[in-house]
């Protein structure tokens, strides 16, 4: 029989507790009494599909992400234009960010890509921008009165 697991349920709540406060993985993994390599380890057989380790894998996986949800919704809520151009708004390869305009992205050649409006969704869109257009014109008499 091997060694018992180093993965016990009160060292797992504390690994977990200190990886949801933000504290780096491995630092998590030794202040709850566990070496860094054997948390490695167990982590690369969760996430290899590997039981019991699978559910630790799971939950350090949500535990680190509920942490940078904290921390992004505090850059958000504190500093917006920070969270904008440096934090989950800024633009990637590959996705658009909230300080860039997108930018288009075709599949087709241009000339599958020209006449290709649905008619009955461009009859429908006119008579929204003419009924638009009665209201303001409506409003705007309303006024002058």
């Amino acid at each position: 029989m091997g060694r018992p697991t180093a993965f016990n349920e009160p060292v797992f709540a504390k690994l977990l507790d200190a990886l949801r406060r933000g504290a780096f993985d491995w630092v998590a993994a030794e202040a709850a009494g566990i070496s860094r390599s054997t948390f490695y380890r167990g982590l690369a057989r969760g996430e290899k599909g590997e039981q019991p380790f699978d559910l630790f894998a799971r939950e350090v996986k949500r535990a680190k992400a509920e942490a940078r949800l904290q921390a992004e919704a505090r850059v958000h809520d504190e500093h917006p234009l920070s969270w904008l151009r440096l934090g989950p708004g800024r633009e990637r390869r590959g996705q658009p960010g909230w300080t860039e305009a997108a930018k288009a992205q075709v599949d087709r050649p241009p000339e599958e890509q020209v006449g290709h409006v649905d008619p009955e969704l461009e009859a429908e869109m006119q008579r929204a921008l003419e009924d638009l257009e009665r209201e303001e014109a409506d409003e705007a008499e309303g006024d002058d009165r």
